[in-house]
């Protein structure tokens, strides 16, 4: 006979969502994203992972590197969220592939989470953030989803109302971010955004501001060879993210 699958409370339920929306977490970034210190949410871990909800991924070198272990969601868990109603089956269904994903993958989505809890920490009330897991089936944006989307509280006719905002890390080559950017122009060439709403303003992250001033020519270049204004695009060192 067939045991029976662990209950799950409220509290390690939306623990489970939570991981479904960024895909990959720690316990520092969890705490954070939930108020309530680390070691509650390490126990909670530690529950599901007990119970077969979720799994870590961790070796001897993280501990010299001085590097959290990270955490996602486990077939088990995937069965279990399908009978949920506010969950996309088609972006859980991609959760079966977290077990084999490489470490730079890990790493951009860790990433992701830290600038959406450094963008809530520095604009209180401001925005409604929406994680790629959430933009997924809204047809308005690129095929390829951003990293974020940010919509504006309370629109102020002074400031954009939306952002749409893509990570890069210090690792990332030229070319690759370049072609985010010709992507971009592309949707906006064929007016792909929804009617009647202005383009939200795009924010290219990057590591360097070496990297922003050689983006940026590469993006005054385009404009002039395809007479296409699309002066939202924007290149930002990441430590100089203002919005």
């Amino acid at each position: 006979m067939k045991k029976p699958e662990p209950k799950l409370n409220a509290k390690q339920l939306q623990l489970l969502k939570i991981i479904y929306l960024f895909r990959f977490v720690t316990p520092s970034l969890l705490a954070e994203y939930r108020g309530v210190l680390k070691w509650t949410i390490q126990n909670t871990l530690n529950i599901l992972m007990k119970n077969g909800y979720v799994t870590r991924r961790y070796s001897k070198t993280y501990k010299i590197d001085r590097k959290p272990a990270s955490y996602h969601l486990t077939p088990q868990a995937i069965k279990r969220l399908r009978e949920e109603p506010d969950i996309n089956k088609q972006v859980l269904h991609t959760r079966y592939k977290d077990r084999s994903l490489g470490q730079a993958f890990i790493n951009h989505n860790l990433n992701i989470m830290r600038m959406y809890l450094d963008i809530t920490k520095a604009y209180p009330n401001t925005f409604n953030i929406f994680t790629k897991t959430e933009l997924a089936g809204y047809d308005y944006f690129p095929e390829s989803l951003p990293d974020l989307y940010l919509q504006r509280i309370n629109p102020d006719s002074t400031q954009p109302e939306a952002y749409i905002i893509d990570i890069f890390s210090e690792h990332t080559m030229n070319f690759i971010i370049k072609k985010r950017i010709d992507l971009y122009f592309k949707h906006y060439e064929d007016e792909g955004w929804l009617e009647g709403y202005s383009y939200p303003n795009v924010i290219i992250l990057v590591s360097s501001s070496t990297t922003v001033a050689s983006l940026n020519r590469y993006i005054e270049k385009k404009m002039d060879d395809e007479y296409i204004d699309v002066s939202d695009i924007n290149i930002v060192a990441q430590s100089s993210l203002d919005m």
